[in-house]
């Protein structure tokens, strides 16, 4: 799959989860116009209207749907995978309080690395980054 389009993937992905074009846009931090003309390009690669269009709403096709839940999954894997390289990279180490990991934490903050460091509560609310 190119850059290309995987992106639209991605913008398809946030027109879906938003609603419409111009809420994806803002989230994505793109024009409308650009999310439009992505949205464009990925219907005609595939042949089909993935949503529906009126004034007022947009609605995914039955298309849009199979799309939408065929590549949500490989979506998510790939950017967790990418994040996974990216901190591997930085030095990241990631742990939670209640495991082991967690006693190496007072030596790897010593290191001085410009590693990342983060701490992971069972509590949402507890959850830190050093």
């Amino acid at each position: 799959m190119n850059n290309a389009l995987y992106n639209q993937i991605r913008i398809f992905q946030s027109i879906a989860r938003e609603g419409n074009i111009s809420a994806a846009a803002r989230k994505l931090e793109i024009t409308p116009p650009s999310v439009s003309n992505a949205l464009r390009l990925l219907e005609e690669h595939i042949g089909h209207p993935l949503f529906v269009r009126t004034t007022r709403r947009i609605e995914l096709t039955e298309t849009g749907q199979q799309l939408l839940e065929q590549t949500a999954a490989a979506v998510e894997t790939l950017e967790k995978s990418l994040e996974i390289i990216r901190d591997q990279n930085q030095g990241a180490l990631r742990g939670s309080e209640n495991n082991p990991l967690a006693l190496c934490l007072p030596a790897y903050s010593q290191t001085g690395d410009g590693g990342i460091l983060s701490a992971i509560s069972g509590d949402p609310a507890g959850n830190i980054g050093l």
